[in-house]
């Protein structure tokens, strides 16, 4: 009888625990839901205020002079390009809550190859270079790792120099967790953005690049989904490195 109450206790203690546990993970996804909503209800009422902003001028100068109103006309079309790219973006990571339970073996070489395929315009508007592989398998989702590839060289193009950028995707490491390295010989970023480069709404050189900053977002969401790391190591002026770690696939 002794025991049976020492177990008792016991089991009753573990699940005390796992209900806190629970109840502080509740807390901080609420908190984090609470930001992310304060933040895209912040991003998508800029450019409808643009918009409406816009339209009212064109009510009020009733589409005259018409080099007036074609300019006027242009910043609404802007306004709902930016406005569509973000709903775009935060759909994206809406997808990406719950378990990864369509995992399979993937090849990451065809994976890098259609994010490759789909840049092509980009690619050769730039004059870049990729330079890939030779790749392995992994475990994950074909088309968000090939959406991580996308977006990861796709940013490196964005924020690259006056020369041709030359961006290298390479596994640095495959003893355990498979680690990939992307990297660029782009503007770099400065040590004090590391922290916050995949926060939401993110726009490190802003000034000089357009884009809604949840291109990295995306990626550390789409890494997370796998149980997988991503992290950086750049200086400014000297280019970048993206470092993800990925579930390796299964020896056959």
């Amino acid at each position: 009888m002794a025991n049976e109450a020492v177990n008792e206790r016991e089991r009753l203690k573990w699940l005390e625990s796992e209900c806190q546990r629970a109840k502080r993970g509740l807390e901080e996804s609420n908190r984090n839901l609470s930001v992310f909503a304060h933040t895209v209800a912040h991003e998508l009422k800029e450019p409808l205020t643009i918009i409406i902003g816009y339209c009212t001028l064109l009510q009020e100068s009733q589409l005259s002079p018409k080099e007036i109103a074609l300019s006027h006309l242009k910043q609404v079309i802007s306004g709902a390009k930016r406005l569509n790219a973000t709903i775009e973006s935060v759909l994206a990571i809406s997808r990406l809550d719950g378990e990864i339970s369509d995992a399979v073996e993937v090849s990451l070489d065809e994976c890098v190859q259609l994010a490759v395929d789909a840049l092509g315009p980009t690619i050769a508007g730039a004059e870049a270079k990729i330079e890939v592989g030779p790749l392995p398998q992994a475990l994950g989702n074909r088309t968000l790792l090939t959406q991580l590839f996308r977006n990861l060289i796709s940013n490196a193009i964005r924020f690259r120099r006056d020369k041709s950028p030359v961006i290298k995707v390479a596994v640095v490491a495959n003893d355990g967790p498979l680690t990939l390295a992307i990297t660029d010989n782009g503007v770099g970023i400065n040590k004090i953005h590391h922290g916050a480069i995949f926060n939401y709404f993110n726009r490190v050189n802003s000034s000089t690049v357009e884009g809604h900053g949840l291109g990295l977002a995306i990626c550390k969401r789409i890494v997370e989904y796998h149980r997988g790391r991503i992290w950086l190591e750049s200086e400014e002026g000297l280019g970048a490195t993206f470092f993800v770690e990925l579930p390796a696939a299964l020896p056959s």
